[in-house]
């Protein structure tokens, strides 16, 4: 780990694994996800924001998006050429 800002977006079990082995005090607080069109998985925890408060950095976490599988839909047909062209190049 070259920073302990390089830890936000990891998966929190990862980013965890980094925090203990640097032996680095910290506390962790889940942020409340406003979001209502996507759904999200509150087992699934993300590193969103580090902040170093005295002698300890306090860690905030957000559940995850759930993948919506929208390249299988009709309606969005347009998202899947438009991947397809981004994949080629």
């Amino acid at each position: 780990m070259t920073s302990i800002d390089s830890l936000v977006g990891l998966p929190w079990q990862l980013a965890e694994h980094f925090l203990q082995a640097a032996g680095l005090s910290y506390r962790v607080q889940i942020g409340k996800n406003y979001e209502k069109f996507f759904s999200v998985r509150e087992d699934a925890l993300y590193v969103t924001k580090i902040e170093k408060i005295e002698e300890e950095y306090l860690i905030l976490l957000h559940a995850g998006m759930v993948q919506s599988g929208f390249k299988e839909r009709k309606d969005v047909s347009y998202a899947k050429v438009f991947l397809e062209q981004v994949e080629r190049g």
